[in-house]
């Protein structure tokens, strides 16, 4: 049985849900606050606990941005895998799955490259999270790109098609945006989202 929601609490769903389609993160506290014009974080506490018991919001209380979106009876699990092996067939052994039973939005056809090494931290991604990736490599300018450069280096950023030239702008503030020939650019897929578990 689905709970009822108050108006307030379908707008603050709603505003979750679109940002985390628009960012693929959740909001914080504050930002919910900001963006509907509420007078405090206490406030959007309450309305995110309510939300949580109600089963639509599934949250880690000690980590910022830590919301799951949820549809009570969902189940869905993700093969585990890395970026290295998404671009090689023969390495494509699942490593395990990812439980992504309720989280609002999964697409089935897509995995869950787990991260392994610090190089995505300054953007707020972390060892052993998982970038939720959709295989394949039709993606428009501006997307959030998974891939890899000269077959091995993992790649993450917004691409960008330039005749021969592909450039990579880095989630990562403090890098540079990479600017590589085409042909040294293997797209495995868009990310979806960022998944960390606990």
């Amino acid at each position: 049985m689905v709970a009822y929601l108050t108006k307030r609490e379908k707008e603050v769903l709603d505003y979750i849900k679109d940002f985390y389609t628009r960012h693929g993160f959740a909001p914080s506290l504050d930002e919910i606050r900001i963006g509907l014009g509420l007078s405090s974080v206490s406030t959007v506490h309450e309305h995110i606990a309510k939300l949580t018991n109600k089963g639509y919001l599934a949250r880690h209380p000690n980590k910022a941005r830590s919301f799951q979106l949820k549809q009570p009876g969902e189940s869905l699990e993700l093969p585990i895998t890395t970026l290295q092996a998404l671009s090689d067939p023969l390495k494509q052994i699942p490593l395990g799955k990812l439980d992504m039973s309720g989280v609002s939005g999964t697409d089935s056809g897509a995995v869950a490259a787990q991260v392994q090494g610090n190089y995505l931290v300054q953007a707020g991604i972390f060892d052993g999270d998982y970038l939720i990736v959709i295989p394949g490599n039709g993606l428009m300018d501006g997307d959030l790109m998974a891939g890899l450069v000269d077959g091995f280096k993992p790649v993450i950023g917004r691409l960008y098609h330039f005749g021969t030239k592909a450039i990579v702008k880095p989630i990562a503030s403090d890098r540079d945006s990479l600017v590589v020939d085409n042909d040294h650019l293997v797209v495995i897929g868009r990310v979806k989202a960022v998944i960390r578990k606990f």
